[in-house]
């Protein structure tokens, strides 16, 4: 026996204190109960709450089989849960068990296990089964329906061979029935209550009262004030029409009894089902009271469900087929109404007709009046009377049902039925037909209503009309030209879709029969194009309103002749696209003649549909095959140009010959600025006729403009205007034409300037006339909303020209750019151009791509070095790899991997909005936050240089400032000069630093550095043995020229390529004798790894159309940012 040390040893101690307060009382612990199972003891007892509510809590104890140890327990008190051990209650009641077993119900002084009582019962019920056996298939369920007040009840007898008794209680025989119980019914009649034992039908009975008590059960449990319903079925089952039907398919296959209770009906019949429709016969009868009469035939009732009906006649019940079925709405109707006599009124027949007849015609003996067939549906049909009058435009329309018509919108004097009546009796007809009476042909009008009407149909009709006409009277005016060309080109195909559509030759007139075909050619009158425009028949001032008609979207035109033209399957699209293109305006298309500029030839040479007269095709094909070797270079530089120069100088002559501009676009290093020097020279004399040319470059490049002037020409008369804004003032005006038109003081050949102080004296600029005007590192009005790109635009000159290495960095818009400032319009208006060229371009269209080669390929001259410098020494390149450690490393991983976390949450927010959910990142939001995610990631780059650029007081490693140092050195051990390259100048200023303390001389060059000074270190760079040149990458990558260098160092990667290969080109130009090294330096493993492959990836789209490559800062998406923190692979 378990003992209370026991108990205490699976409890706390507290715990088992309260048990034994709780144990001290029997009071506490009730139905105390003890069950003696396989293996163990079962202890259990409703223990009362200590919460002082009267309240128990459900025990158990499980001890093993010998009773001395615990094993299990459970209790629905919530402490059981949340605490190891027993519970005070469970452990209350093994104590009680403990100390008195023997007041535990079910305690045996010797252990016993008794049977289990499931099986216990299960046994005493098979005994009583093997009992009943002989009456297994034989106990039947006979029932009684009554009917009476349209209402169904039935009533049962449980019957045997031998005896019959009345089901006294329906739900208890349910419960019976479910137990499996046995019970005695009489002295002749006790049975097991099992399925087995009961007829067939009996089970079918059996099953739908178990599933009407059930129902009941259900529904009246519910309490109404508080007082709940009692859910007992006694003697008698009120039945629904559902179950009534469901009862008689149980009762199937056997006879049983109904009895009537209504006056008329059997009280008593014996009847049985058979499967077959019914003989119900009815007559429509004509009544003296303006109707027809309902005359019912032999008395039946009516049982219906769904597609299942009964039907009780005498002493047979018929089971309907599904089509017979169908009629049992009318039936019950019929045979159901309390009315005497059923009556249908004259004016309510054609909506029986329609309505009732046909159903019911189908399955019943229905005796009908041959008078009834003029109510009968009759299909309608609709008709449109369309008609222009002094008014507008007016429209009729007709509704017809045979000989009747009704008329639902307009005027109905002549829209009447088809006899062909006289006028008065045409409108007599028409009125009475529009209050539904009906019309014959003796013009008499009867009291008879016409066939039913189909509102729907009439419906679509009136709701069409007053879609295009509005409502009220049916006409539009003919001032509203949009609703007569919305009903001419939009409503009309509508209104035949509806029904008949009959036009009078004035309506006719309205449409304008064919349609006009435009054509365009081109001619060529002296320095311009005529471009002619016709349309057919049409004036041109006709053409140019229809253009304007179909830039409104509209899908008609309204000629000054009032007929309208359908626009949908004209394709003005061509000479919308051209017009805007070309920038003519509506008032040019009119004259029937628009004079273009020559250069707009190669943009219109492109178009498919073009007549080109010859004197225009002669023009582009002389241009195209045009002898430049006719020109000869100036003889003053015919030793110093090389040959792919003098090739350069040929190929501007020709363009400033024929009025063009052009783009020279050779690679950096090729001597583009000799090439234009060289024009110049040739064209002194011209030029000095008009006035000066205007050069302008970045500022870094001003002054050594004017060297290479002075070295190449110096016939020239070259001037920079720069300085103080007074100096620059003074310097125009001294060299060119006063304002009054008088000549200027000391004229000059050429002015260089920069874009930034051209920009800032625009209006000074404004006005003046100039020969030439030249663009150096042309792709500084790249972006066409900035102001020195507006600036450079309003310069005038005769030629303008553009020299770029890289006529296109990232987006095909620069490229477009540079055009606009050249040649006007030679590419079309950017919104064109971006949706002819750019997105097909960027989409991968390489014959888009092909055409715009074509397109600007005679303005654009672009050669490499690889192509036209074989005794240029060789360019080698390498990636110098410097892995980061310790402090730097985890300094770096802390800010990329939280630069990472921002970036991935804005991607996956974006990707959630896009799934519906508004809680993501837009596109708009993304490039507000670009700005903060842009200036992480050059921290992440000045990590990568050196942790100090960020830190003041890091005092760790730098991995690339060491192997920067190392190159120098194994650039100065070769006996050759470096050139380090950066975009962090504090970057620059620690390679200082280190090469200070090396004792290593070096010159630098950064923003700071005033422009004549860089000039001076560039030469004495070249000249002497300094051997290092500290250069900032956006001061000193462009317009210098460092050929005393032939190791290039990179000690950071920028987002460009094309910057970087222009900083290279400092050194790896013309005038280098040994082959240059160009060493990259990348942090081993960061975002520096990524910049390269994003650089190639990128490159692609340039090499397309011009062979430039780069990348954009800006343009990275958010996308390029979340790979550029992916792991390298």
């Amino acid at each position: 026996m378990v003992t209370e040390r026991d108990i205490s040893k699976c409890c706390y101690g507290r715990t088992f204190e309260r048990a034994q307060r709780i144990a001290a009382s029997d009071r506490n612990i009730l139905t105390k109960r003890v069950r003696y199972e396989v293996g163990e003891t079962v202890l259990s007892a409703q223990v009362a709450s200590s919460s002082g509510w009267d309240d128990h809590y459900r025990t158990t104890v499980y001890l093993s089989s010998d009773e001395d140890a615990i094993e299990d327990w459970s209790c629905t008190c919530p402490a059981v849960m949340e605490y190891d051990g027993l519970c005070k209650h469970c452990a209350a009641l093994a104590l009680s068990f403990a100390r008195a077993p023997e007041k535990f119900m079910g305690f045996t002084p010797t252990r016993r296990v008794a049977t289990s009582s499931c099986i216990a019962e299960l046994m005493r019920r098979g005994e009583q089964a093997a009992a009943d056996g002989d009456l297994e298939g034989s106990i039947d369920i006979e029932c009684t329906l009554t009917y009476g007040f349209r209402l169904w009840s039935a009533s049962f007898k449980v019957a045997s061979p031998t005896s019959s008794y009345v089901m006294k209680s329906i739900s208890d025989f349910v419960s019976r029935m479910r137990a499996g119980e046995r019970f005695a019914y009489g002295k002749k009649l006790a049975f097991t209550h099992t399925p087995a034992l009961l007829t067939e039908r009996a089970r079918r009975v059996a099953e739908f009262l178990d599933r009407a008590v059930s129902l009941r059960e259900r529904n009246m449990h519910a309490s109404r004030w508080g007082i709940s319903s009692s859910p007992e079925v006694g003697r008698d089952l009120d039945l629904s029409q559902a179950e009534t039907v469901e009862l008689l398919d149980a009762l199937d296959g056997a006879p049983f009894v109904i009895r009537g209770t209504d006056i008329g009906t059997r009280s008593v019949t014996e009847t049985r089902i058979v499967h077959e429709d019914p003989e119900i016969e009815l007559a429509l009868e004509k009544s003296g009271e303006d109707g027809y009469c309902i005359e019912r035939g032999r008395d039946c009732v009516i049982a219906a469900q769904g597609g299942r009906m009964y039907v009780w006649m005498g002493d047979v019940v018929y089971r309907c087929s599904p089509e017979f079925s169908r009629c049992a709405d009318f039936l019950r109707t019929v045979y159901e109404s309390p009315d005497v006599r059923l009556f249908v009124a004259t004016e309510d027949m054609p909506l029986f007709c329609s309505a009732v007849l046909p159903q019911v015609e189908k399955a019943l003996s229905l005796k009908i009046p041959p008078e009834v067939e003029r109510f009968r549906p009759v299909p309608g049909s609709l008709s449109f009377y369309f008609d222009k009058v002094r008014a507008g435009v007016r429209v009729e329309a007709v509704a017809t049902y045979g000989d009747f018509r009704y008329v639902l919108a307009g005027e109905d004097a002549h829209l009447v039925d088809a006899s062909g009546a006289s006028a008065p009796v045409a409108r007599a007809r028409a009125a009475a037909a529009a209050r539904g009476i009906a019309l014959h042909r003796d013009g008499l009008v009867h009291e008879d209503p016409g066939p039913l009407r189909d509102a729907r149909l009439e419906a679509r009709a009136t709701t069409l009309v007053e879609c295009y006409f509005g409502l009220g009277d049916p006409i539009i005016p003919n001032a509203d030209d949009d609703s007569i060309g919305n009903l001419l080109f939009g409503g009309l195909p509508e209104f035949r879709a509806a029904g008949e559509v009959f036009t009078t030759p004035a309506f006719d007139h309205l449409i304008r029969d064919g349609k006009p075909r435009i054509s365009m050619g081109v001619s060529l009158a002296g320095n311009l194009i005529d471009l002619t425009v016709s349309a057919g028949d049409l004036e041109s001032e006709e053409l140019a309103a229809l253009l304007s008609s179909y830039r409104k979207r509209k899908h008609y035109h309204k000629l000054k002749g009032g007929a309208y033209l359908s626009l949908e399957d004209m394709d003005l699209a061509e000479l919308d696209r051209i017009a805007s293109d070309l920038g003519i305006s509506l008032k040019e298309l009119a004259s029937g003649k628009v004079e273009l500029p020559s250069y707009r030839a190669f943009y219109l040479d492109e178009e498919k549909d073009l007549d080109r007269d010859r004197s225009f095709k002669n023009y582009v094909d002389n241009f195209r095959s045009v002898d430049e070797q006719s020109y000869t270079p100036p003889a003053q530089l015919s030793s110093v140009l090389r040959p792919y120069q003098e090739e350069g100088f040929r190929w501007l002559s020709a363009r400033c010959d024929a009025g063009f501009g052009g783009i020279l676009a050779d690679e950096m290093g090729l001597g583009k600025s000799l090439q234009l020097i060289s024009l110049l020279l040739a064209r002194r004399d011209e030029a000095r006729r008009v006035g000066p040319s205007l050069v302008v470059c970045p500022a870094s490049l001003v002054y050594n403009w004017l060297q290479e002037f002075a070295r190449f020409a110096p016939e020239l008369t070259v001037r920079a205007v720069a300085g103080p804004k007074a100096e620059r003032r003074r310097i125009r005006a001294l060299s060119l034409p006063a304002p009054d038109g008088s000549a200027a003081t000391d004229p000059c050949d050429v002015l260089v300037t920069s874009y930034d102080l051209l920009r800032i004296d625009i209006h000074d600029w404004v006005g003046e006339r100039f020969f030439l005007c030249a663009l150096d590192e042309a792709q500084y009005v790249k972006n066409p909303a900035a102001l020195v790109t507006r600036a450079v635009k309003r310069v005038e000159a005769e030629h303008r020209f553009a020299l770029t290495g890289t006529p296109m960095e990232n987006r095909l818009s620069e490229l477009w750019s540079i055009f606009d400032f050249l040649m006007p319009g030679l590419l079309g208006p950017y919104a064109r151009f971006r949706e002819r060229f750019e997105l097909p371009i960027v989409g991968g269209d390489e014959d888009v791509a092909r055409r715009l080669q074509a397109l600007v390929g005679p303005f654009m001259l672009r050669r490499l070095k690889t192509q036209v410098l074989s005794d240029l020494p060789e360019k080698l390149e390498s990636v110098v790899y410097a892995p980061m450690t310790g402090e730097q490393l985890k300094l770096y991983s802390a800010h990329e991997q939280r630069l990472r976390e921002e970036l991935t949450r804005q991607k996956n927010d974006k990707a959630a909005k896009d799934g519906g959910r508004k809680s993501g990142m837009s596109d708009a939001e993304f490039n507000k936050s670009k700005v903060q995610i842009l200036a992480e990631l050059t921290r992440l780059r000045q990590l990568c240089c050196d942790p100090r650029l960020l830190y003041e007081n890091y005092k760790g490693p730098a991995a690339k400032l060491d192997a920067i140092c190392d190159l120098v050195d194994s650039a100065m051990g070769g006996g050759e000069k470096a050139l380090v390259f950066s975009q962090f100048t504090s970057f620059l200023s620690l390679i200082a630093d280190k090469l200070d303390a090396a004792g290593v001389r070096y010159f630098t060059i950064t923003g700071a550095t005033p422009k004549e000074e860089r000039l001076e270190l560039v030469n004495r760079f070249n000249a002497d043995d300094t051997p290092v040149f500290l250069i900032s990458l956006k001061a000193g990558g462009t317009g210098l020229n460092l050929t005393g260098a032939s190791v290039v160092i990179h000690a950071d990667p920028w987002w460009n390529a094309a910057a970087q290969d222009q900083a290279t080109d400092r050194a790896h130009r013309i005038g280098q004798t040994h082959v240059v090294s160009v060493e990259r330096v990348i942090a081993k493993g960061t975002i520096e790894e990524r910049i390269l492959a994003l650089q190639e990836a990128k490159s692609d789209l340039a090499d397309q159309v011009v062979g430039a490559s780069g990348v954009s800062l800006a343009s990275l998406s958010r996308d390029d940012l979340v790979d550029l923190l992916s792991p390298v692979e």
